[in-house]
């Protein structure tokens, strides 16, 4: 069979390919028109799909953001490719938080690719994905691959665009949607600038920071020498949803949550052939917000490491977050893959920190050693205690939006009321480590 035969085999396999994103206000309209939409146009992006006639770009907006957006001369580009279509969304109501009103827009938008059994691409507007990466996904989709996950942190967005600026890649300035310029940067080079431009919230998530987090979505470990990180994580970002190959398409989680909660577990299960991303040579997305303060807490963490029990804790942390009411089945049994994000060849040292890692997760997340009763029951303890302290600290901090939206509720406001019911179910279920539908 020829090259060009095997081209349109591929292309007749492919089902169309319908990006998703939700987005609203200047800020992420502007995130979206200089950052997002030209690191797709990178050669290895948008472009490199082969069935592009068929393709749609799903873009959840409000008018306003619409009539600004299709002004731009990305835009113009995208027509090039793709189909840009509008599905109007409002801005959100009073009370509710921008995560979960991207849930409308998400709502309306798998909906429709599900509708037309598509391949969904879920975005976010402040994202940069590596060139190559929609290569990557298309390749996983012709080799039957269901779902595509890749791996998603937190970056800051000060540290993070000062090394890309540094690289001389791209600036917070400049306004290549507005001037038509594609941003074309390697997996590598997003990499390097990640690793190094990591939010205060993902830096501590590092196994041995001097100030670990109560709440680890993921843990990573520095390989010495290196400009790289092995990393386990929680949290994944859908790259690739097969809509053909959903029976009864579930979105009911994006009434009240986020896609990126239990989404992709609810719809396909734990027995759908899903490809995680391994390698940031593969595919790499960084996604921002801006750097948050020191962590308030690092004296406790320093007064832990004096009396021995630092690890423990850590421990006891881990093993909390990964069984308990946030992380379906699915994330968990990918938790264990390990993710290299590397600027270099992976050399010798790699091995030995990936070993170390696997070892630190079993001992905290696999069967206890009978021999061994009170160990485990230690981490069960402290695990218990971690939870109990991390849920009712996060009430006490949101007490003002609490007590607003009691004087609302009591008033009758009928979204105050639901928001009530719904924080007070969570707050039970976590409290309990009872599953919680978007975890």
């Amino acid at each position: 069979m020829t090259s060009r035969s095997t081209s349109a085999a591929d292309e007749t396999m492919l089902r169309p390919f319908y990006f998703i994103v939700a987005v609203w206000g200047e800020r992420y309209t502007n995130y979206f028109i200089n950052f997002c939409l030209p690191s797709l146009l990178a050669p290895g992006n948008i472009p490199a799909l082969r069935n592009r006639t068929r393709n749609r770009f799903l873009i959840a907006t409000t008018a306003e953001d619409w009539a600004r957006l299709s002004r731009t001369r990305v835009f113009e580009q995208l027509q090039g490719y793709v189909e840009p279509v509008w599905l109007e969304i409002g801005l959100p109501a009073d009370g509710v938080s921008g995560c979960v009103h991207m849930g409308v827009g998400h709502k309306m938008a798998t909906e429709m690719a599900y509708r037309d059994q598509a391949y969904g691409v879920v975005l976010t507007p402040d994202l940069v994905l590596s060139d190559g990466t929609m290569a990557s996904v298309q390749r996983r989709g012709l080799e039957g691959y269901s779902v595509v996950l890749a791996a998603a942190l937190r970056f800051g967005e000060e540290p993070l665009f000062r090394e890309l600026e540094a690289m001389g890649l791209a600036s917070l300035a400049a306004r290549r949607g507005e001037e038509g310029r594609a941003l074309a940067i390697s997996g590598r080079q997003l990499a390097l600038a990640g690793i190094r431009g990591f939010h205060s919230e993902t830096l501590r998530y590092e196994w041995d920071a001097e100030c670990f987090t109560v709440f680890p979505v993921a843990c990573w470990w520095r390989v010495p020498g290196e400009d790289g990180v092995v990393l386990h994580c929680l949290s994944w970002a859908p790259l690739l949803v097969d809509y053909a190959a959903i029976g009864h398409h579930d979105s009911s989680v994006m009434d009240d949550w986020t896609i990126d909660a239990d989404y992709i577990h609810a719809n396909f299960g734990e027995e759908a052939r899903t490809y995680a991303v391994q390698d940031s040579d593969e595919a790499m997305l960084v996604s921002w917000a801006p750097m948050g303060p020191p962590a308030r807490d690092l004296w406790a963490w320093r007064a832990l490491r004096r009396v021995g029990v630092e690890e423990l804790i850590k421990g006891g942390a881990l093993r909390d977050a990964y069984f308990g009411a946030f992380f379906d089945p699915l994330k968990r049994r990918i938790f264990w893959l390990p993710v290299r994000w590397h600027a270099k060849e992976l050399g010798r040292a790699w091995a030995e920190v990936e070993s170390r890692a696997q070892a630190t997760l079993r001992s905290y997340l696999a069967p206890f050693d009978s021999r061994r009763p009170f160990f485990g029951a230690a981490v069960r303890a402290t695990g218990l205690a971690v939870r109990v302290w991390t849920v009712l600290r996060n009430r006490w901090i949101n007490r003002r939006r609490i007590v607003a939206m009691t004087a609302l509720a009591l008033r009758g406001d009928p979204a105050a009321r639901q928001y009530l019911r719904s924080r007070t179910r969570t707050f039970l279920q976590q409290l309990l480590g009872k599953p919680i539908r978007g975890g």
